[in-house]
């Protein structure tokens, strides 16, 4: 039986019930926001019972790193929002055995209108320099500023928002966005958060116990709330958290995952939504990006089985090479987000690129997209200068 948590509730599976423990507050318009991200991080866990109490400190075994997979979404206005996300590792740092630091191995941050993640901006490896940190009293503290892309620009949240203060009988506040328990040490009071954490459960995964520990923050029109998943071995096992900093406004949603680690229990990475819409951008972004990196035939891939049948692989390679040889690699450009459009089976957008010895002069390119047997695949790209789509004077490659 695989056992559900409810956000701030007791919760039972099979007969075992774990007590809801700590100081009760009333319960923030956040919650609903974090039920099901919360549902779906422990959905693959089988807890069970345990009276053990897990260690009240972070433990890092200095010579096995840990890897998170993590997502952050940030609401922008209605029907658009910019998600961060990617894969961390925390180990010990290369010139100092008995120090941390926290590893990029892929960030990328993305534009998504109408739950659809568009091409955006991403760092691989060493493109965001490791960073030193440390875990003190008052959680996970940098030894410099955070990079931009792992926190909000002027906000405490970010990636130190997922590694909380942990309660213990004499620390219940945690000041986020502080390198000190206490706020006044150096920190602008407007981009702190003080945060009221307690441990509301425990229980046992493949016999590792497990602190559930809450978050709660309501001041000054900002809010926050979170759960978070704190193991025995003194490393934090998965967390959400959803927070608004300004009275009225959608919250941000972010999640993170322990995907790696040399020992104990760690988590599959997260889910991949369904949504064909998605597809049918990535596909696009795929094929785009081959093209632009002079990979013509990998980027036939993405092409419909009826375009590769009526035209062949080595004909569809040549028209291709042939348009980018006139206009230059970055023709096919990117999606526009508004133009996505479903017609039965087909999804149609249009693309926005530009010309290497004319960028003023903007290259459409209206692409549509069915799914096959292999997937989703391009059926038709055409392309032209006429900004009414009324004659494909570039590029046209149809069934």
């Amino acid at each position: 039986m695989v056992c559900v948590l409810v956000l701030l509730a007791a919760f039972s599976c099979d007969r075992h019930a774990i007590e809801t423990t700590g100081v009760s507050l009333e319960k923030s318009a956040l919650d609903s926001s974090l039920l099901i991200p919360w549902a779906s991080l422990v959905d693959e866990l089988r807890p069970t019972a345990d009276a053990r109490a897990p260690t009240g400190s972070y433990q890092i075994d200095q010579q096995c790193p840990m890897v998170y997979d993590f997502s952050i979404r940030w609401p922008l206005r209605e029907g658009l929002s910019s998600e961060t996300m990617g894969r961390v590792e925390l180990g010990a740092t290369p010139e100092n055995p008995t120090g941390l630091e926290l590893r990029n191995r892929a960030t990328g941050t993305y534009p998504i209108h109408r739950q659809v993640r568009h091409p955006g901006h991403e760092w691989w490896n060493e493109e965001i320099a490791p960073i030193e940190v440390q875990f003190e009293a008052n959680g996970l503290i940098p030894g410099t500023d955070w990079p931009g892309a792992w926190t909000a620009p002027h906000q405490p949240l970010g990636l130190a928002a997922f590694f909380p203060a942990l309660p213990t009988d004499e620390i219940t506040r945690w000041h986020l966005g502080s390198r000190s328990p206490d706020p006044s040490s150096g920190a602008q009071e407007d981009q702190v958060l003080a945060i009221h954490t307690w441990e509301s459960g425990r229980f046992a995964v493949q016999d590792e116990a497990i602190r559930v520990i809450d978050a709660r923050s309501s001041e000054s029109g900002q809010s926050f709330s979170g759960r978070y998943l704190f193991s025995e071995k003194g490393r934090l096992l998965g967390a959400i958290w959803a927070a608004s900093l300004s009275e009225g406004s959608a919250p941000a949603v972010a999640t993170i995952r322990l995907t790696g680690s040399c020992d104990g229990v760690v988590m599959a990475p997260l889910p991949r939504e369904e949504n064909i819409a998605q597809d049918v951008i990535e596909t696009w972004t795929r094929f785009a990006s081959a093209m632009q990196s002079g990979e013509s035939l990998r980027a036939v891939a993405n092409l419909d089985p009826v375009l590769r049948d009526r035209y062949g692989e080595e004909e569809l390679v040549l028209l291709l090479e042939q348009h980018l040889a006139h206009l230059g690699p970055r023709a096919f450009g990117r999606p526009v987000p508004q133009s996505i459009v479903e017609e039965g089976d087909r999804f149609r957008f249009t693309a926005v690129g530009v010309a290497s010895d004319d960028e003023s002069t903007a290259i459409l390119t209206e692409v549509t997209a069915r799914q096959t047997d292999q997937g989703v695949r391009l059926l038709r790209v055409r392309s032209t200068t006429d900004h009414r789509g009324e004659d494909w004077n570039l590029f046209d490659l149809s069934p």
